[in-house]
């Protein structure tokens, strides 16, 4: 799609393919269908959030062991995982770039709390910093969730207060110019650039914002 940005799909397809799935490509359309899976050791160019997700849920119903090097790192993967696992799986060494599954035979229904969503959560504190206002945000682990995000709105000057599985963001005052460089988690979100880059026109100073994961992300510029 023109315009849209590199976020390529083949991570998900050619890892589906080496796990003995039937690929075909024409032009724009891709076509997959099951065959007689096995488990198979499987290589990321990039730490795709979404490729990992699938090729881990494809992976712990395949027969044999299943490698995924080079796996990507967010806490949504871990979060997945332990539905998985909570479901029967067998998989090891999510969140160290190299995950295990061994196939199993069948998953069982289990009850499960989804994690918080930091995307929305960054959004919201972001909205709020730019407005000069103030939000609860309520969620267990949001903070830690943040990451990088956390450290560079408090250096722009926003007030990040956690008080169990609550924090509260506030903008006392002006906004502190910032640097941010995107990178895969544990990285600046990519995700939460384009909101990021908002509050930064209400800093006084110039701040400087490299993209290195979506190009895309940028196209919010051209809209102003």
């Amino acid at each position: 799609m023109p315009g849209a940005g590199r976020s390529a799909l083949d991570f998900h397809y050619r890892g589906f393919a080496r796990l003995g799935a039937r690929v075909e490509e024409d032009g724009a359309t891709i076509r997959m269908k099951g065959g007689d899976l096995r488990g198979a050791e499987l290589y990321l160019d990039t730490p795709s959030h979404s490729g990992t997700e699938n090729l881990v849920m494809a992976a712990v119903v395949t027969p044999g062991r299943t490698v995924i090097e080079n796996a990507a790192l967010e806490p949504e993967v871990l979060d997945v995982v332990g539905l998985l696992t909570a479901m029967g799986a067998r998989i090891g060494g999510a969140g160290t770039g190299r995950i295990t599954v061994d196939g199993v035979d069948e998953l069982r229904a289990v009850e499960y709390t989804v994690m918080p969503d930091r995307i929305d959560a960054g959004v919201l504190a972001m909205a709020a910093a730019i407005t000069g206002g103030a939000i609860t945000l309520v969620g267990g682990a949001v903070l830690d969730h943040f990451g990088v995000a956390a450290h560079k709105l408090r250096q722009m000057g926003v007030e990040l207060q956690p008080a169990g599985a609550v924090t509260t963001v506030a903008r006392r005052g002006d906004l502190n110019p910032i640097n941010i460089v995107t990178d895969p988690h544990p990285g600046f979100a990519t995700d939460l650039q384009p909101p990021l880059m908002a509050l930064a026109t209400q800093a006084s100073g110039t701040s400087y914002v490299r993209e290195r994961v979506h190009d895309a992300r940028y196209s919010l510029v051209g809209s102003w």
